[in-house]
């Protein structure tokens, strides 16, 4: 019974471990238990694997008289971890729109078209660009747009 849920707790660790380092490339806001320290490693790691092959920042030089790809390896450890700690603490802002359009005959006012359309943006990653202004740009060119479309294709 012990050795099952020693198993058990390894499955859950990976499990973990690969959702976190998929959320730390990706820049997307996982919204499960992953917690903060869980993010931070995995960026550290990743950031550790690349930054042992690199030659930049430390090309040559030591830090605190390690070899210069350990020294890397810390540097990008670090950067790493704090990508994964932005990752897990940034949220998601949305831009969230509705418009309703009515077409009436100007000489009878009788109703020819209307329709509504609710749209909601956020940004593609935690990474991205969160100004309100763009967002609520790019919401209001997706409903008039598809609006005006469907117009197009049903009201006349």
């Amino acid at each position: 019974m012990k050795i099952r849920h020693e198993n058990h707790g390894k499955k859950v660790y990976c499990r973990s471990c690969s959702k976190a380092l998929h959320a730390l490339l990706s820049g997307l806001q996982v919204r499960t238990n992953i917690d903060r320290y869980g993010q931070m490693a995995a960026g550290a790691t990743y950031g550790a694997l690349i930054g042992y092959q690199t030659v930049w920042p430390f090309d040559g030089s030591t830090l605190f008289g390690a070899s210069s790809a350990t020294s890397n390896a810390i540097f990008w450890g670090g950067v790493g971890a704090v990508l994964g700690d932005m990752s897990h603490n940034s949220k998601t802002e949305q831009a969230v729109i509705q418009m309703r359009i009515w077409v009436q005959e100007a000489a009878t006012g009788n109703l020819v078209w209307t329709n509504r359309i609710k749209v909601a943006v956020s940004p593609e990653s935690v990474y991205a660009d969160q100004q309100y202004d763009a967002l609520f740009n790019s919401a209001i060119e997706k409903s008039v747009s598809t609006l005006i479309d469907n117009f197009v294709t049903y009201g006349l």
